[in-house]
């Protein structure tokens, strides 16, 4: 499979990583970090509070980070 852009290149697993630089990784993955920290417990009581079990606040996560990442 070639890149219609680069055809040399080989495609990107990630094409949100293509420019991505060394130097910004240490702050990339403490955000991360600190994301993960905040929101998985938030999601996890608000659907225990919607009286759905905790996998829905889960999947309403992964479900959300992945429209954002749609959204660029």
């Amino acid at each position: 499979m070639t890149d219609t852009v680069y055809p040399s290149r080989r495609p990107w697993l990630f094409a949100s990583l293509r420019g991505l630089r060394a130097d910004w990784l240490p702050r990339d993955l403490l955000a991360g970090l600190l994301l993960t920290a905040i929101a998985v417990p938030e999601q996890l009581a608000t659907a225990r509070l919607a009286g759905l079990p905790p996998e829905a606040g889960l999947i309403a996560f992964v479900a959300g980070l992945r429209g954002l990442r749609d959204v660029r």
